[in-house]
Parts: C-alpha cells; sequence; structure tokens
C-alpha cells in the first residue's frame, strides 16, 4: 500500500479472506469479514492476505433456486420506500423465471442512466432515492450499488452493499496496481451455493468507473459489455478516486421508469377491501404491504454500516484518554463529510474549530473535542475530557440542524465517510 494513498480505516482485501498477515491492530467483523482498526491507520502498510477463489457460472446460479441458509434480514426494506419502487422492480423482473434472471434483469435496468460525481441536487423534501430512480437517472457508484440491492431485496433476493477496491490494472504477470482511482461500491446478491455474489449495475469503461466491468456470471451475453448507447465521457473531467465523467444532460425516463398505469381488472375490488376471483378477500395487496413494512433503519447497507462505526467510536470514549480522543474527532470529521460540509485536513483542529459558525454551545463542544485532539497528538500524557461524550453529542446535533433537509436525508441513506475516496485528504504538494 502506498504512502501516499488516503489511510483507510479497514483493509483493503479480496473475499472471501482466509488468512491476512498484517502487523498492528487490526480487528475482524466476522457478520461482513471486514478488517478495520480503531486506531491511528498507518501509511506505507504491507499485508499478505490468502482468499478462496469462487466464480460461479450462469448456469450454477440459474439452478440455484430461492436462498435456505441465510438470514432474512437481508431481506429488509425501510418502510418509508416510495411504493413506485416496487411497482418498478416488479415491471423489471416480471418476465425473470429465477432469481437469478431476475438480478440480470434488475443490473440491466440501469443500462441507459448516465454516470457522474456530480449529480443533479435532489430538491427539498424530495426522496434521493425515488429521484434517482425516476427522475434524473444521474448517479456515482453508490447509488447504483444502494438501488439495485435494494430492489432486488424487493425481488426477494437477498442483497447487500459492498464498499472497496476493482481489480485495478495488470502491469506485468501476476502483478496489478490497485490505486485509489479504483475505489468502488457494487451490489452483491446471495446464491444458495455460491455464497455472495458480484453485480455491477455502473455504467463501466468510459461512461464510468473505469476498471469497473461486468462480471462473466452477470453477463450472458459473454461479451462482459452492455449494449447502450451512454453519453460520451466529458473531455474536461479529472478522474475521481469513484469513478468517471460529468453526466452531460438529463435523461427522460424511459417506459419502464414511468409511473406505472393501473391494470387491475375491471370487476376487482379496490386494494384491501375487494373480493378475489374465488369470493373470497382479495389479498394481492399483502406482498407489497409486507415489503413497506419488513424493516425499518435500512437503505442498501451503508446507513447501518454507518451507525456500526458510530457505535464502535462512542464505546471507546470511556477508554484511553488518546484512543477516545481521536475516535471523537473522526467521528466529527466524518459528520461534516456526510453532510457535506467543508473539512480541511490542512488546519490544526483547533483552526477547524475557530473557523466554526455553531451555536454557541456547540462551539464551545468542538473547542473542548480540538483542544483534546491535540493533546492526544503531541502531549506526553493526554488527560482525559470529563464530557467529551456529550460534547460529541452536542456537536453532532448541531452540525445537523445547520443543514436543511435533504443533506439530512443523504447523509442518513447514503453517508460519505464510509468510502475512503470521498474522504477529505490533504492537498497534493507543489512540484519541485
Amino acid at each position: 500500500m502506498s504512502s501516499s494513498a488516503p489511510r483507510p480505516d479497514f483493509l483493503p482485501l479480496p473475499y472471501w479472506a482466509r488468512s491476512v498477515d498484517v502487523g498492528g491492530q487490526w480487528h475482524l467483523d466476522p457478520d461482513t469479514h471486514t478488517f478495520f482498526t480503531t486506531g491511528n491507520p498507518p501509511t506505507g502498510l504491507s499485508f499478505t492476505v490468502e482468499s478462496n477463489v469462487d466464480e460461479p457460472t450462469a448456469e450454477e446460479l440459474a439452478d440455484a433456486g430461492r436462498p435456505r441458509s441465510l438470514a432474512s434480514d437481508h431481506l429488509d426494506v425501510p418502510q418509508d420506500v416510495d411504493p413506485q419502487v416496487q411497482e418498478l422492480t416488479d415491471r423489471v423482473t416480471e418476465d425473470a423465471g429465477s432469481p437469478y434472471e431476475a438480478a440480470v434483469a434488475l443490473q440491466g435496468h440501469f443500462d441507459d442512466f448516465t454516470y457522474s460525481l456530480q449529480p443533479p441536487q435532489v430538491p427539498e423534501g424530495n426522496d434521493p432515492l425515488a429521484h434517482f430512480l425516476f427522475e434524473d437517472r444521474i448517479g456515482y457508484c453508490e447509488q447504483f450499488a444502494g438501488a439495485m440491492a435494494l430492489m432486488a431485496r424487493q425481488a426477494d433476493i437477498p442483497a447487500r452493499v459492498a464498499v472497496g477496491y476493482t481489480q485495478g490494472e495488470r502491469t506485468d504477470g501476476d502483478r496489478w496496481v490497485v490505486s485509489s482511482a479504483d475505489a468502488h461500491a457494487w451490489p452483491e446478491l446471495y446464491f444458495e451455493g455460491a455464497g455472495w455474489v458480484r453485480f455491477e449495475p455502473t455504467p463501466a469503461d468510459g461512461n464510468g468507473q473505469g476498471s469497473a466491468s461486468v462480471p462473466e456470471h452477470a453477463d450472458p451475453s459473454g461479451t462482459g459489455e452492455r449494449d447502450e448507447e451512454s453519453p460520451s465521457p466529458s473531455p474536461d473531467e479529472s478522474p475521481s478516486p469513484t469513478d468517471g465523467p460529468d453526466a452531460e444532460e438529463t435523461q427522460e425516463p424511459d417506459e419502464e421508469s414511468a409511473a406505472p398505469e393501473s391494470e387491475e381488472d375491471p370487476g376487482s375490488g379496490a386494494v384491501g377491501g375487494g373480493q378475489g376471483s374465488e369470493g373470497g378477500p382479495d389479498l394481492s395487496w399483502l406482498p407489497y404491504a409486507g415489503g413497506v413494512l419488513a424493516a425499518s433503519a435500512l437503505l442498501a447497507l451503508p446507513a447501518l454500516a454507518r451507525a456500526w462505526v458510530r457505535t464502535a467510536r462512542r464505546s471507546a470514549l470511556p477508554g484511553a484518554p488518546a484512543q477516545a480522543a481521536h475516535a471523537a474527532w473522526r467521528e466529527v470529521r466524518d459528520t461534516h463529510v456526510d453532510l457535506g460540509l467543508a473539512w480541511d485536513l490542512s488546519e490544526s483542529p483547533r483552526a477547524t474549530a475557530g473557523r466554526s459558525e455553531l451555536p454557541e454551545e456547540a462551539r464551545w463542544a468542538l473547542w473542548r473535542l480540538a483542544l483534546a485532539e491535540e493533546a492526544a497528538r503531541y502531549a506526553p500524557d493526554p488527560v482525559a475530557g470529563g464530557q467529551m461524550r456529550e460534547d460529541l453529542r452536542t456537536v453532532r446535533s448541531a452540525l445537523a440542524a445547520s443543514v436543511g433537509r435533504g443533506a439530512r436525508t443523504r447523509a442518513a441513506l447514503l453517508p460519505r465517510s464510509l468510502a475512503p475516496w470521498r474522504r477529505p485528504r490533504p492537498a497534493p504538494l507543489p512540484a519541485t
């Protein structure tokens, strides 16, 4: 790992990792097989990992059937998802004869979407997911991955969002170079006998994440490409750690993305109150109600992962003073990033606190956290702050109140701090 790369809080590992040889304080999350650290991640880190390689074929996935060996929480859907999303999922997958065919159909639905690191702003009060799927149809990899994962769950396919890196570029023989420009997010769907399997809804090649590609098992045509006519990338767009160009124009939704017309039988009753074809109650609404009420507080997995990170940091606050200060300050940083607020790594903690425009109580709380962070960095024996937990809560509440509802919604559903390429990093040194 190059010392010029952003410091990750987790080890980039191929899936599934069998063994990892690395120095320092790293921990394993058994549910996600993620290796993470709560301390200061080092630069210039070298480590060795051995992993299993499992490449299922399209035929094997088509024959997998419904999953039986996985907890049902990977089918949970937030209760406030726009009902139009379920209707869209049903239309896209209506001709699928198996979960695998449904997954390929969902992946193909995004073929005529546009990739951009700077999608149009979501209007105040609008749902970000519905706006992405039905209005602008422009987004970056986290939006493509989260949308497909949620729609897969609506199609009764266990799904999650993975954050990491693509395969990078081969340089010589078996040597590959993976840089921050290859950082990416993608959906993984679960198939019995194969486990978690990658799909790729994000446009690849010149119109998206350059090193991302449709895996063979997700491409029945065997070409590895999609038959799409996407706009050419903007020539003046600088490559980003996640992917490619700015979008040029907002595309009009196609027929699949338009609001559905009613297809109810003229003789059927209203939803929830009519009679079925056999004279009994019409229960056709139950799948929709079940999908909407299945779970709360989870949109594709990023929200849950961010909550887990926040909880882990809070648990470090009663510990050693230096670790507590670092954990609190990282949470302040990531809260800024999630909410789209400025964060400059070239500033000292007290400089960051000094330019704050928060209310007085929150400003003093931020000062105390900043001074604790500086003491943890430079003092030989830092002293613990007695109200660090309360100060952190006060600062986070004030930061959230300083932005609009749209920014808070985006921060909750698609937290940018989870992706290392979206975190602030020092400006490059001038050439000499």
